[in-house]
């Protein structure tokens, strides 16, 4: 019976080759969207569940307030972890990592390894690391060993054994290579080429019992059937009673070490200073729904063309039944049919997503790929299949196969029976879901305009920035002063950060009266021509001054530090940020964005400093860049031989503070335009449906007197009526949504009234322009050949 139904099913597929087409067209394009969405957010979901026990491994963060300064960072103090160690039995292991790129020579060059980190031996009993060569638990021993990736040791040794092996760095430091580990996968919050025992860093050592500094990230594993909940209050517990030093009792100083789970860090982690590359868990709702409804849009295609056509197959039904067909039996013959169009889908889906994936992977910055060997492949698959015959086919198949024999070959069938009424509101839900996607792509176009048109405050085009630059070390004035002499150089700097860094902050001593007696604050050390580099104004006082003695311990401050200090005239003010050494406020600088527009602007202190920074800034003229690039790049290896140059230019940096809302705007136009195009199959499909219905009756109207205007405004009518509906409803639906959404900035734009009417003039169009089509072809023919039609 099966077989039987299948050749049913390829019967109608050839008989009625344009719908057929049309249904194709758009479940393939449904199905593929959809594919590749879930492809996208498995891999998002999966991140850091390689990891043995994943489930038991937590990360550890600091939430504090201080004064003024309010932070939410995974970087914490040293002794956070061993504490909760030693005092808890339920945590098994804790382990401390701190991030550090390091130069290593590799023959005659020195190359840049950005992508290291210090870490302890607790570091493998928490983390799955597979170990190719050596000992896990006496790879770290040594202070000056390395443990490799087997990338990297094939880079560095490609024709040796690298077990024992010495790696030099530009500070001529040598490291031996005690073990060979195999490398993360990419769904990993954490990267690592390398190793280094973190004992070897001094200034860790140093602060092994400073509560107060954030130094190193930390995670834990703890035992099987932990309450976790449990265990975080009462290690806050002993925190406030043991730890909390007595100045952090005041009324709104707080001080927290929140839980994190593991496989939570990559898209629910909203701290600061977090790993870079993080998700969002929010687009894995947003573009899961769109999934969704762009398939439901396809199903609807399906829907609305098999009810349609539901007349056609009336008597087909009603003789069915007359010979033995019970109702069971044509719900089956409809499902059949309807998985064997989305079979077919699927099929013409897979070679499309072969085709698309490549691009799509370059886009995401992803390796996603299809795994015919994955057995959860075949369950995804068959999900989808299952899914999606229900959705495409369960409509049809209960409308029809109740269809009363008797009255259809009489030729009393019900064209209520045919579904009209259903069929309008399933177009009204298509135009719904196009409409509103149409008004979120406007709506995060326009934020995203606002984003790259608002004033930040500074001057962000032709700045160049080289990193690192510590590694200059005492020839830092010399390469500035050096640089200054270039044509194409306006201005140079020196400092700690640039805007679209993450700020540290420290405590000061602002002089009383204050609204704090002690307050953090976050700081950057600049030179005197930082501010004149990034065009930055003065909105009283003066820059620093080099040639001043009394500067090289005067700070400058913004706006909004000025008010959160109660100061109403900040100039002459001393500050202090060691607690001994007093300097003057000698200028209060403009507020402008130093972090991303996620945030509000925060106050902010640059101190006053001569020495070597990690950032140089360059305004370059707009001349020749590359040869610009060129000269530098020759002037630094004159005065840092052993370290590459790494530069980006400002702009750029700043820009990439809004990558996932970049990619998110592209996505979500993509999928508008494609939810549009199948609606307009579907709607394509029903205008054709309906012209060859109504022939007859355009030509009687015709010959009646009946105008071409008339008649193509007659079969046009509903469908605006419809889009109208569709746009009443949509509007607050994604006003609601996009107010949500721009809430997690704070600076938005607003939702313009023009946005809904645009979008809905965009559908209308559409429509219009597709429907148009048969109503005017229809209205041309001849009506005595319509009429002669039997």
């Amino acid at each position: 019976m099966l077989k039987y139904y299948f050749k049913l099913a390829v019967r109608q597929l050839i008989r009625h080759k344009s719908f057929s087409l049309i249904n194709l067209a758009g479940l393939s394009i449904g199905l593929t969207i959809a594919m590749l969405i879930i492809l996208w957010a498995r891999d998002e979901l999966n991140y850091d569940k390689f990891h043995d026990d994943y489930d038991r491994i937590y990360r550890i963060s600091w939430h504090a307030k201080y004064g003024a300064n309010e932070w939410n960072i995974p970087i914490i103090p040293v002794p956070v972890g061993p504490t909760l160690q030693e005092q808890f039995p339920a945590v098994e292991y804790s382990t401390h990592l701190f991030d550090g790129g390091m130069t290593f020579q590799h023959g005659a060059n020195y190359i840049r390894e950005n992508k290291g980190a210090f870490v302890d031996e607790n570091f493998f009993r928490v983390f799955t690391v597979r170990f190719i060569h050596g000992n896990p638990n006496t790879a770290l021993d040594d202070p000056m060993g390395i443990v490799l990736t087997r990338e990297m040791a094939e880079r560095y040794f490609p024709h040796a054994d690298p077990m024992g092996q010495a790696m030099i760095n530009n500070y001529e430091e040598v490291y031996q290579v005690t073990g060979i580990v195999e490398s993360w996968p990419e769904q990993s919050h954490l990267e690592f080429d390398y190793l280094i025992p973190i004992h070897s860093l001094q200034h860790i050592n140093d602060r092994r019992n400073a509560w107060g500094s954030a130094t190193v990230r930390t995670y834990f594993k703890n035992t099987k059937n932990t309450d976790i909940t449990d265990l975080s209050r009462r290690f806050d517990e002993y925190v406030q009673s043991e730890i909390v030093e007595a100045d952090f009792d005041g009324e709104n100083n707080f001080v927290h070490f929140p839980f994190q789970k593991l496989t939570d860090i990559h898209l629910k982690s909203k701290l600061e200073m977090d790993v870079p590359n993080n998700g969002d868990i929010t687009y894995i709702y947003l573009f899961g729904i769109i999934a969704i409804f762009i398939l439901l849009l396809a199903c609807i295609n399906f829907t609305n063309l098999s009810t349609a056509r539901s007349v056609i197959r009336a008597k087909e039904v009603g003789v069915r039944k007359m010979l033995g067909s019970n109702q069971q039996q044509l719900i089956r013959q409809f499902f059949v049919e309807a998985f064997t169009y989305v079979s077919l889908a699927a099929a013409i889906s897979i070679l499309l997503i072969m085709l698309i994936l490549p691009y799509f992977n370059v886009f995401t910055n992803k390796d996603l790929s299809i795994e015919i060997t994955d057995p959860s492949a075949y369950y995804w698959a068959i999900g989808f299949l299952v899914i999606t015959t229900l959705m495409a086919g369960g409509i049809p198949a209960l409308t029809i196969s109740r269809f009363k024999p008797i009255q259809v070959l009489k030729g009393k069938f019900s064209g209520s029976l045919s579904g009209a009424g259903l069929r309008k509101t399933l177009v009204i839900s298509q135009f719904v879901i196009s409409i509103s996607l149409i008004s979120g792509s406007l709506i995060i176009q326009k934020q995203m305009n606002y984003l790259r048109n608002q004033k930040l405050g500074f001057e962000k085009e032709q700045v160049l920035v080289i990193k690192q630059a510590s590694a200059l070390r005492s020839k830092s004035s010399l390469f500035i002063q050096r640089l200054k002499e270039m044509p194409w150089v306006v201005n140079a700097s020196t400092g700690q950060n640039m805007p679209g860094d993450e700020f540290d902050s420290m405590g000061f001593i602002p002089q009383q009266p204050a609204n704090f007696e002690h307050t953090s604050i976050n700081y950057n050390f600049v030179d005197d021509q930082y501010l004149n580099v990034l065009g930055l104004e003065l909105s009283a006082g003066r820059n620093f001054d080099a040639t001043r003695s009394v500067d090289s311990l005067a700070f400058l401050v913004n706006e909004k530090a000025v008010k959160m200090l109660g100061w109403e005239n900040p100039l002459g003010r001393n500050l202090s940020y060691d607690g001994e050494s007093y300097g003057p406020v000698v200028g209060v600088v403009k507020d402008f964005h130093y972090a991303s527009m996620h945030n509000p602007i925060e106050p902010l202190i640059f101190v006053h400093s001569t020495r070597s920074m990690s950032k140089v800034s360059i305004k370059m003229t707009s001349t020749d860049v590359v040869s610009s690039l060129g000269l530098m790049e020759n002037l630094w290896k004159e005065h840092a031989p052993k370290s590459p140059i790494n530069y980006s230019f400002l702009d750029e940096q700043y820009e990439a503070l809004y990558v996932n809302e970049s990619k998110m705007s592209t996505l979500f136009s993509w999928a508008t335009a494609l939810a549009i195009l199948i609606a307009c199959l579907g709607l394509y499909g029903l205008a054709l449906f309906n012209a060859e219905r109504r022939v007859k009756e355009i030509g009687v109207r015709k010959i009646l007197g009946a105008s071409i205007k008339h008649i193509v405004a007659l079969m046009t009518r509903d469908y605006l009526i419809i889009i109208i509906v569709a746009l009443v409803i949509s509007i607050p639906c994604t006003w609601l949504l996009a107010k949500q959404w721009l809430m997690e900035f704070a600076f938005h734009t607003n939702i313009s009234w023009w946005i809904f009417m645009f979008a809905g003039f965009i559908a209308l169009i559409v429509a219009a322009l597709t429907v148009s089509f048969h109503s005017i072809k229809t209205a041309f023919t001849n009506p005595v050949d319509s009429l002669r039609q039997e």
